[in-house]
């Protein structure tokens, strides 16, 4: 398996329209969104490990529908689970142990619910999980965690102590308000009095009280509190000692669990991993189940077929518009396949919902389609202008370059995808460079499906497929509000080297409005053209 950037670069994943449906990918758990960055595919030599991939996702498919509550308290304990892969480079006090804990916890939940499941668990197999720190947090099932006072003989004597003199404090510090509330006449506080400077007798008489500390004033008002004495001091002091004491028990208590638990750090590291790959698996099936999409037939033979796939995110955007999805049919029998055809026939369309749908394919999910067969490819090159950025160099440079490092690849089994290459010189030469790359292609590793408008492309085993272009229509259909995907048939034909690409350009301009008088001096030009 690779990483999803070193199989389609970000120009073949704008091209397919992919971002769009990995956006709506949604692990729920932490570590799950984060992974989901470093998304990984399969590729030519991982066709056993696809395959028990797939059956996976098909019982989690299945599972949504006959068990969605199990499916939700999987999904509720993964919501919950933290991250834990960033805590092994810092010394473990009470907040990386409480993260560890609640990670075990919910491990534990989710384990418990897919001992349900034979498919997953036998999969996922958590029979070591018990070692995850064993009896280390105690016995109880708590997400939070605190040192018990019986985890160690010296901390409870600690605590002890300090409980001691806390309550001593209390008592003394009780009993100084209660005195000078009684000398003052004033009404009993917490440790401390508001006092109006209007009565400035009673002012007078707290600021020259030996027992009394002026905390704060303002313009209107003084605050008093009661001066500690010796024996407060004293106790206080002590309190102080006790709490770093107990402090520095618990760290020598951290210590030693942080070497228990680091001992088993791979363990922690592989059931996370795990936990990572359940969340994406019910993530796809999610997916599956809301675009009612079938698990693909993936072999090593060399022919793809296809029927009716459908590219989802296009699919949305016509139906915005009111417009209709034209299901692709498709059939690929050759290293080289030509896809020709009239503007605006689809040829991009079909080109990019391929290349959308194989990728899926690769990265695990089903696909939105009757049926697909397919091979799996080490990657997918795309040359196309939706796919071109800015750049100082012409169309045609950019176009040239791209193709310049994208066929570097061809002695792998890299799928080409190129959109009307040549579009933007003469056409003989065009013709040619078109013709010479289907030739280099087919004679490699690799795959090729191209479209073109350029007639006469071909060569020994090279399939021909065309789309289907403008239905018949009469002259009273011509008209410019007339949409023109009404009139349009975008299936995908067989072809042969024999037939010539219809000539439709000035029909779809004339559909599109362009003014008349301009079409009709094509026309004229283009019959004295057929004439000479």
């Amino acid at each position: 398996m690779k990483r999803l950037k070193y199989f389609a670069d970000q120009p073949s994943i704008t091209f397919s329209g992919l971002q769009q449906t990995l956006d709506e990918f949604s692990p729920v758990s932490e570590i799950g969104i984060i992974s989901k960055k470093r998304l990984e595919v399969f590729t030519g030599a991982d066709h056993e490990a696809l395959a028990r991939h797939h059956q996976r996702l098909s019982y989690a498919v299945e599972l949504l529908g006959t068990n969605p509550e199990s499916v939700d308290r999987i999904k509720h304990s993964l919501k919950s689970l933290p991250r834990i892969d960033d805590l092994w480079d810092m010394p473990f006090g009470q907040a990386e142990l409480a993260l560890l804990k609640n990670f075990r916890t919910n491990h534990q939940q989710i384990s418990k619910e897919i001992r349900k499941h034979f498919q997953l668990e036998s999969w996922l197999d958590f029979s070591a999980s018990a070692k995850l720190a064993g009896d280390i947090f105690g016995k109880s099932n708590q997400k939070s965690f605190f040192l018990a006072d019986d985890v160690n003989t010296e901390l409870k004597g600690a605590r002890a102590q300090i409980s001691d003199l806390k309550s001593d404090i209390q008592k003394l510090e009780k009993s100084g308000i209660k005195a000078i509330s009684e000398k003052h006449n004033l009404a009993e506080a917490n440790k401390q009095w508001i006092v109006d400077r209007a009565d400035k007798s009673k002012v007078d008489a707290l600021l020259n009280d030996q027992q009394v500390l002026l905390l704060d004033e303002s313009i209107a008002s003084l605050k008093f509190g009661v001066k500690p004495d010796a024996e407060l001091l004293k106790l206080l002091n002590e309190y102080e000692f006790a709490l770093s004491k107990e402090r520095e028990i618990e760290q020598q208590i951290y210590a030693e669990m942080e070497i228990q638990i680091t001992a088993e750090k791979q363990l922690w590291l592989d059931e996370q991993r795990k936990l990572s790959m359940l969340d994406h698996l019910l993530a796809m099936a999610e997916m599956a189940v809301k675009y009612k999409a079938v698990k693909p037939v993936v072999s090593k033979e060399q022919e793809i077929v296809l029927c009716q796939g459908r590219h989802v995110p296009i699919c949305k955007i016509l139906k915005e518009r009111n417009e209709e999805y034209c299901p692709l049919d498709l059939q690929l029998e050759h290293r080289a396949t030509i896809l020709t055809g009239t503007n605006m026939g689809g040829k991009t369309v079909v080109l990019q919902s391929f290349a959308w749908l194989q990728t899926l394919v690769q990265l695990g999910f089903f696909v939105s389609a009757k049926s697909f067969n397919t091979m799996l490819f080490d990657s997918i090159e795309v040359s196309a202008s939706t796919a071109e950025g800015l750049g100082g160099l012409s169309g045609f440079g950019r176009e040239i370059s791209r193709l310049k490092n994208i066929l570097l690849k061809r002695q792998q089994k890299t799928l080409y995808l190129v959109d009307e290459p040549g579009r933007t010189t003469h056409v003989k030469e065009g013709r040619a460079i078109v013709q010479a790359i289907v030739d280099a292609v087919a004679q490699s590793n690799s795959y090729i499906f191209l479209s073109t408008h350029l007639d006469g492309i071909d060569g020994e085993g090279v399939g021909l497929l065309k789309m289907a272009g403008l239905k018949n229509f009469s002259e009273n259909e011509k008209e410019p509000s007339r949409n023109l995907q009404s009139l349009m048939d975008y299936r995908v034909v067989e072809s042969d080297k024999n037939e010539t690409i219809s000539p439709d350009a000035l029909k779809v301009a004339e559909l599109l409005g362009l003014d008349l008088e301009i079409i009709n001096r094509a026309k004229e030009l283009l019959g004295n053209s057929n004439t000479d």
